[in-house]
């Protein structure tokens, strides 16, 4: 009894940091057409394969932030009024941060 206890006890801890290190992170800035940040954009993103979804905003300085996801392909959207919604694929490897915020902005709309 006490060796099975032991032996799961000791699984347990050589195993769980194996299953967090499966995971990755999308992570970037939004900004407008003239690079200035853009605080409150309300950002989603949607795994293809699953179709789970995950949504924040930007904070004050425009970074936005999304932890622990599942490796596959993602779509990064990002919104607020006033401005055109954008939209990016991209893949998201095992233990990798995604630094999408130099490919997505937001472009103000023409009037």
């Amino acid at each position: 009894m006490r060796r099975t206890l032991l032996a799961g006890s000791t699984w347990l801890l050589l195993c769980a940091p194996l299953l967090a290190q499966s995971l990755g992170t999308i992570t970037g800035a939004v900004k407008d057409s003239t690079g200035a940040v853009v605080p409150g954009a309300t950002v989603t993103v949607v795994n293809k394969g699953t179709n789970a979804t995950r949504t924040t905003s930007s904070n004050e300085v425009g970074l936005y932030d999304f932890p622990a996801l599942a490796p596959g392909l993602y779509t990064v959207k990002t919104e607020l009024d006033g401005f055109k919604t954008t939209t990016r694929d991209l893949e998201l490897q095992v233990q990798q941060t995604a630094r999408a915020g130099q490919l997505i902005q937001i472009v103000e709309q023409s009037l």
